[in-house]
């Protein structure tokens, strides 16, 4: 599943660790979240948008 969270994270200068604090989903998963390794079970998925201050899954995830 592609993302947008290097993008968000870019844009409001937050580290892998800052956004693994924020959303409690650890580094290693965020990292294959990321890059599209992982796909994030669904309350990883809200908790990280609810992170990057976003409205919508799909501000986030994009869902082919």
């Amino acid at each position: 599943m592609r993302n947008h969270i290097k993008q968000l994270r870019k844009e409001n200068n937050i580290t892998l660790n800052d956004l693994s604090v924020m959303s409690d989903v650890p580094v290693e998963e965020l990292e294959g979240i990321e890059d599209g390794t992982i796909e994030p079970m669904l309350l990883d998925a809200y908790n990280i948008k609810k992170a990057l201050n976003q409205e919508f899954l799909a501000d986030v995830f994009v869902f082919e």
